[in-house]
């Protein structure tokens, strides 16, 4: 199983990125949000234009999809944010790119 790096582009922008991504065939949309109360990021995506992760909370190792209700369009793979350096378990607000990277394994 070969992972895909999901680039982030983090220049120009403090509290949201948005990127879409062809994973196993279909489209997503995701939208990373700073959350400023928790001091974490949460992620949205949106797969074929159904919404099937809703602000969940941006935890290194945590894949993304695993909670995907039966019935919804799903990419069959992982999505995880991957820590950069160790001791830490989220994202900080200055480490979606560099520190903390997303990637996508196809199953």
């Amino acid at each position: 199983m070969t992972a895909l790096e999901i680039p982030l582009d983090t220049s120009g922008r403090e509290y949201c990125y948005t990127l879409s991504a062809s994973l196993s065939g279909l489209r997503c949309d995701m939208r990373l949000t700073w959350n400023t109360r928790a001091g974490r990021w949460a992620i949205t995506i949106d797969c074929e234009g159904v919404r099937i992760v809703s602000m969940h909370p941006v935890t290194l190792d945590v894949d993304f999809l695993s909670r995907v209700a039966d019935g919804l369009p799903r990419p069959h793979g992982r999505l995880v944010c991957v820590g950069m350096r160790t001791g830490a378990d989220t994202p900080g607000l200055e480490d979606l790119g560099t520190a903390a990277r997303l990637y996508y394994a196809a199953d």
